[in-house]
């Protein structure tokens, strides 16, 4: 009998094993594990559900995220723009969401240039970005509504922030800002190359079967 049981138990740890899943700290939609009221928070619930998955969720800093998903500390992070240099040490997903990236600024017209101070998120995908396109006066902040206080009290120039984001906050303020698109890239998951390898597959069948039902933003 203590054979059966023993053997019943060590079934479900391979059936169902713990998926260490982070995401980052102030994340602005509500939080994964959680079926809110977004379509965004119900295609994650749905995917979580579906993946046959035990989701274990944790919130760090973004640079923190990445180097806990690179070291093998954490298996998944979402969500997470997708780019050539963390497939150095990570797998995306199938493509869930695009994201546009914008400029923001109090003028009656964004004009980016080298030479302007931009505020933006310390350890985001949109500031090594910036870096590459020789944009050195960079004040790097934690999170996105500080961006915005930053841009408010005249700290910077210009602010680069995901679109999503700034509608979100933007209804909790007064204050008025000029755009232009920065750019638009997709994103999804990243799963750490070190996690267990069933992961990837039933993540991508649980995509799969959700994306249709809820089909945020564009495909």
């Amino acid at each position: 009998m203590r054979l059966i049981i023993l053997a019943c138990f060590s079934f479900n740890l391979v059936a169902h094993p713990t998926l260490k899943a982070g995401y980052p700290t102030g994340f602005s939609d509500e939080l994964p594990g959680k079926a809110g009221n977004s379509l965004r928070s119900q295609l994650l619930y749905c995917i979580e559900q579906r993946s046959n998955l035990h989701w274990s969720w944790q919130s760090y800093p973004t640079t923190r995220l990445f180097h806990s998903l690179a070291s093998g500390d954490l298996d998944l992070v979402y969500p997470a723009i997708f780019s050539a240099e963390r497939e150095t040490y990570a797998i995306a997903s199938e493509r869930l969401f695009y994201v546009r990236n914008l400029w923001l600024s109090k003028a009656s017209s964004p004009t980016p240039t080298p030479e302007k101070s931009i505020v933006v998120k310390r350890g985001s995908l949109q500031a090594e970005q910036l870096k590459e396109r020789g944009f050195v006066k960079l004040v790097l902040v934690e999170d996105f509504r500080t961006q915005l206080d930053m841009l408010d009290a005249g700290r910077a120039d210009l602010a680069l922030i995901p679109e999503e984001t700034f509608l979100s906050l933007q209804a909790q303020r007064k204050q008025r800002y000029s755009r232009l698109e920065f750019n638009k890239v997709a994103g999804g998951f990243y799963l750490s190359k070190r996690a267990n390898t069933a992961f990837l597959p039933a993540l991508n069948q649980a995509i799969q079967g959700c994306l249709p039902q809820f089909n945020p933003g564009e495909n």
